[in-house]
């Protein structure tokens, strides 16, 4: 076992025979200990033909087993709850809390579903799961929706890992036989490439010994070849793409996507505080320039955010939206603006104000056990040690004016803008 001291408790890392790694931290404060369980696939990890079968596979997951046939009810009667799951583009992450008391249960539970799903699967469980899929396709899509899709296909290149949502395609997931989706199950769905992180008013050594009498039985099996490492920035020419229309009546909004470094490594502080300066609070400059100096933007709490994808390269990505008789192309041509002066350099204050917001956000998500595991969970596969969850927050304190120029000169030229306009105007796709 290795352990790190940390602020919410003393962090132990231990890795079980069959690669699976585990992560305890004991916080006196949760009574009831935090599960997080995170496999190592994404949506990068699809071929042709199956995008969309990661996000499919952790709806699939809740269907249940031979064992264990009422999945979530078994484990909601036991007293557990906020028992959730989440797919992105990096990692498929199980999260539940639990009694203490039913600690090792619920890890039986998560290590019979990773065993024996595929036991599970047949046409009737993929059809009535993919109903759940479109159900939720339906809620999550529209106007918005489709703009951040059509904004990932333009910003990176055909084949790229990144290029398509994770939601996926439901028509082809349709197509999918069961023992297509079992294989992808069994290929990803491997104890040495997930990670188990449990936080709670549990001694370590009880979770490690939990996990390695559950958890650790899975078998150990010859992992899939990783998907290549997209390119660093995964760049392409950036350009201005029109559509899909905002209702009749919205105002017309602004999007932008610009390529960084991957979350995780030690260039990514400066492109997090260049997301700052341009859209966090109320005295980032878009919100300085844009809202109040020429009132063509409504005010928004951030409008620039750095997104944080962990493979080949990540992104900045931006949503701002046009006060009332604000076209979008005169909101873009401000957008565009904006982004552009910061190669002139940094107003006195500037980055210790945008600092200073990020780094209490960061320590703030750490407080809380769902971000904070699965943060630990992140470190483990980038870093090597959850611990650097702490030491990430750190070092956007050693970012200097000329790191964040340096960072927008790299990043901004190649900027991808979308923009959306109300039902009718101009709603066809064009590049700029």
């Amino acid at each position: 076992m290795d352990r790190k001291d940390a602020p919410h408790g003393a962090l132990v890392t231990a890795r079980l025979a069959n690669g699976l790694t585990v992560v305890a931290q004991r916080d006196a404060l949760l009574r009831d200990p935090h599960v997080h369980l995170r496999h190592d696939v994404g949506s990068r990890h699809e071929r042709p033909g199956e995008h969309g079968l990661a996000h499919f596979l952790e709806h699939l997951m809740f269907r249940g087993t031979p064992r264990h046939p009422d999945f979530l009810g078994t484990l909601r009667r036991a007293g557990a709850r906020d028992v959730n799951a989440s797919t992105n583009q990096d990692r498929t992450a199980f999260t539940m809390t639990v009694p203490r008391e039913e600690l090792r249960r619920s890890l039986a539970m998560e290590a019979d579903r990773t065993a024996h799903l595929p036991l599970a699967l047949d046409r009737t469980a993929l059809a009535e799961t993919l109903a759940v899929v479109r159900r939720e396709e339906e809620e999550r899509g529209g106007p918005s929706g489709r703009a951040a899709a059509l904004l990932f296909a333009e910003a990176f290149p055909p084949g790229h890992p990144y290029r398509h949502p994770s939601m996926g395609d439901t028509d082809l997931l349709g197509r999918l036989l069961p023992e297509q989706v079992a294989g992808f199950h069994r290929s990803h769905y491997r104890p040495d490439g997930a990670t188990l992180v449990v936080l709670g008013d549990v001694s370590p050594q009880a979770v490690t010994d939990a996990a390695a009498a559950t958890l650790g039985a899975l078998p150990r099996h010859p992992a899939p070849p990783d998907p290549p490492a997209p390119d660093r920035f995964g760049r392409r020419p950036g350009g201005v793409v029109h559509g899909p229309a905002r209702p009749r009546g919205a105002p017309p909004q602004v999007h932008v996507m610009a390529h960084t470094p991957p979350y995780g490594t030690d260039e990514h502080a400066a492109f997090a505080a260049l997301a700052a300066v341009l859209g966090k609070g109320r005295g980032s400059r878009l919100f300085r320039d844009a809202v109040r100096g020429r009132g063509v933007a409504v005010p928004a709490t951030e409008m620039v955010t750095a997104w944080e994808l962990e493979r080949g390269g990540s992104v900045l990505f931006g949503t701002v939206t046009a006060t009332a008789g604000t076209s979008g192309e005169r909101l873009l041509a401000e957008v565009r603006s904006v982004l552009a002066s910061v190669s002139d350099g940094l107003t006195p204050g500037e980055l210790d104000r945008a600092v200073r917001l990020l780094r209490r956000e960061r320590y703030e998500a750490l407080d809380d056990p769902t971000t904070r595991a699965e943060a630990f969970a992140a470190h483990v596969r980038l870093r090597g040690c959850p611990a650097h969850a702490y030491t990430a927050a750190d070092a956007l304190a050693s970012v200097t004016e000329n790191d964040v120029v340096r960072a927008a000169g790299l990043c901004l030229p190649g900027a991808t803008f979308l923009v959306q306009e109300p039902v009718g105007m101009r709603e066809a796709v064009v590049m700029a």
